[in-house]
């Protein structure tokens, strides 16, 4: 089924310095559980980049769904 519209969508987060190496370690792997929930939440072509002069991580994704606030309550539930 095609998918009438796409919402493309970028969050900006602030980095704590102290925590940039365990965010490494965590996401150098991601959870197959994880990959799942995003892609029942209707989540394709996400990424996470990091920005390290200003400390930001800089995630960018499309959202396909027609229920995006639900949606991500469900990625909640799971994460």
């Amino acid at each position: 089924m095609a998918t009438p519209h796409a919402k493309r969508i970028c969050q900006i987060i602030k980095l704590k310095p102290e925590a940039a190496d365990e965010y490494k370690k965590i996401h150098a792997e991601v959870w197959p559980s994880v990959l799942a929930a995003l892609e029942n939440a209707h989540i394709v072509d996400y990424s996470i980049n990091h920005y390290p002069p200003l400390q930001l991580l800089i995630a960018t994704m499309k959202y396909t769904g027609d229920d995006y606030e639900g949606d991500m309550k469900k990625v909640a539930e799971v994460c």
